[in-house]
């Protein structure tokens, strides 16, 4: 009888071990697989912050498509202008890329995009007016990029990709002198960039 009850506290100890060493397996696989798609998203994210900056002329050019721009849907943005379009789970070739290539970019060099980049506004309207994302006003906006890389991107325990988008956006500030400029932070014309 004791003999049996030892064996069962062993049998349990060595199941217990073995589903704590398969949890612990599962978790470092996930963690590193999720450093590729963290820097598929921060390096894309400072190819948008260049990208932009560079081009501060058409900034309201780019807020006034956001079907183009910003169609990434998010808490921000929950009725992008139609038609709706999610880079993420386009078809390839998708139809973005073939009009405006300049929003993604090949990080690893395999032919196919791995980030998408946009562009939209920060709330820059003085009260009582409503927030217009279409144009700034305050020479800051937000810019981001969407990790949309099959390479990239982490996979399941299982094989499959991890369908979780990640993106990775901040601030883009450019510091000119603004005619009739009314607001914090017009700028005082140095020209100066500031990514946050």
């Amino acid at each position: 009888m004791t003999a049996m009850i030892m064996v069962v506290v062993i049998m349990v100890s060595v199941a217990g071990i073995m589903a704590y060493a398969k949890s612990q397996k599962s978790r470092a696989i996930n963690n590193s697989r999720a450093a590729d798609r963290l820097s598929c998203s921060q390096a894309g994210f400072e190819l948008a912050k260049n990208y932009f900056a560079r081009n501060f002329s058409n900034w309201n050019t780019y807020l006034s498509k956001p079907s183009v721009y910003n169609p990434i849907k998010s808490s921000f943005n929950t009725t992008p202008a139609a038609p709706v379009f999610n880079p993420a789970t386009a078809a390839s070739p998708d139809p973005l890329f073939v009009t405006n290539p300049e929003l993604f970019a090949d990080l690893d060099g395999d032919g196919w995009n791995d980030v998408y980049m946009y562009i939209r506004d920060n709330q820059d309207e003085l009260p009582p007016a409503a927030d217009d994302p279409s144009r700034d006003n305050d020479q800051t906006v937000v810019v981001g990029a969407l990790c949309i890389s099959s390479t990239m991107v982490p996979r399941k325990e299982n094989g499959q990709l991890n369908s979780n988008p990640l993106l990775v956006e901040g601030h883009l500030s450019f510091n000119t002198q603004m005619a009739g400029c009314s607001q914090a932070y017009c700028g005082d014309g140095t020209n100066n960039l500031n990514r946050n």
